[in-house]
């Protein structure tokens, strides 16, 4: 069976034509829309790899620069999420292709769609085919920079060699180094093909980022996201790091070795729960002069 090769990213229009409730993670809206409308290259990224090893990527439906999904407070419970009738927002789909024609095919997804959570007009913004060895041509520069729009979820035991019960159950709130760099390359090596992979394990790369690398700036904070409910009843939750963080790359060997990660992540997003949205970073590759520590990232 042929791999997919390919990246396959979308930009879409949604307008709402009537009012309408939002589910709690927005992502829901276009994910529907793909599995009822899609041509088969968009349809079996999403619904044929479960977990981590999805290789897709769909995001909240956006107002603006804001992502829309439920933040999660016991003191207070969550106002529902809605849309105004003609209101535009955007989404973005990224998924791993086969071939260059997927990028035609997304054509489908363009029309009126009934959904369970109202009635959109869908257009396509943008779309781009781009081979995975072309990813991230120029060289990187010496502070990487990481912004997370949506919360980001990395296992605590990503830095593991092998899998251990002795292993911190859990996730990490802070991105250190070595967390940090174990999932960019670990997520590489599971989406790839074979032969585009980092060899060496994803483990000892984030282990050796933390004598390569350290903070220069950071804002962060910890979220928590209602995601849906149990049979029960009960709030489904995920919770993660969202926000900023400025890191000095000293290594080239380092910095040369992530830029395709890193090129991967901003399409297809970062750790756990992608496919419905979380995880949506901006991976920047940014000169020394201007981010020096102390100096706010806006």
């Amino acid at each position: 069976m042929e791999q997919p090769g390919i990246l396959v990213a979308l930009r879409l229009a949604l307008e709402p034509l009537a009012d309408a409730v939002l589910p709690p993670v927005t992502s829901k809206v276009v994910k529907y829309i793909v599995l009822e409308a899609g041509p088969e290259s968009l349809r079996a990224p999403v619904e044929k790899h479960p977990g981590a090893a999805k290789p897709a990527f769909i995001s909240m439906l956006y107002r603006g620069a804001r992502p829309l999904y439920q933040q999660w407070s016991s003191r207070k419970p969550p106002a529902p999420l809605t849309a105004r009738r003609g209101e535009q927002l955007e989404a973005r789909i990224a998924v791993l292709a086969t071939s260059l024609d997927a990028a035609l095919e997304a054509a489908a997804l363009e029309g009126t769609h009934e959904t369970p959570y109202g009635r959109y007009r869908v257009s396509i913004l943008t779309a781009e085919a781009r081979p995975l060895p072309s990813l991230a041509p120029e060289t990187p520069k010496p502070v990487l920079a990481v912004r997370a729009r949506t919360p980001v979820i990395i296992s605590a035991r990503v830095i593991q060699p092998k899998p251990t019960r002795r292993a911190a159950p859990g996730h990490r709130l802070l991105p250190t180094p070595a967390t940090l760099v174990a999932q960019l390359v670990k997520q590489w090596n599971t989406l790839t093909p074979p032969s585009l992979h980092i060899p060496g394990g994803h483990a000892a790369h984030g282990l050796r980022a933390e004598l390569a690398m350290t903070e220069l700036d950071y804002r962060l904070e910890p979220e928590t996201v209602l995601i849906g409910k149990t049979s029960a009843g009960a709030p489904r939750l995920a919770r993660g790091w969202r926000g900023w963080i400025l890191y000095r790359v000293w290594s080239k060997r380092l910095a040369e070795t992530l830029a395709k990660p890193a090129a991967l992540a901003n399409a297809l997003g970062l750790g756990r729960s992608r496919g419905i949205g979380l995880g949506d970073v901006e991976i920047q590759w940014r000169p020394l002069r201007g981010t020096e520590e102390g100096k706010e990232e806006g």
